[in-house]
């Protein structure tokens, strides 16, 4: 029989790697929450159309005037 310490839970290789498995799907579904709820947010996507209007027009900051606002 193995000895555990406090610090270690031992467990079978089928089960964790089911616990793997639900990690990721549970990523993803985290990530398309994300998604629908940024995209169903009208003025986040007001605010995204916006900014690709003006980046498509030539409308950009200066690198260095980003850098200092935003800590970089």
């Amino acid at each position: 029989m193995k000895i555990m310490n406090k610090n270690n839970v031992i467990v079978p290789k089928k089960t964790f790697a089911k616990f793997l498995d639900a990690m990721a799907v549970f990523s993803e579904v985290q990530e398309q929450i994300e998604d629908h709820l940024i995209l169903t947010n009208k003025k986040i996507v007001g605010d995204l159309r916006r900014a690709r209007l003006e980046h498509q027009k030539g409308k950009v900051g200066k690198w260095s005037a980003l850098k200092t606002k935003y800590g970089i």
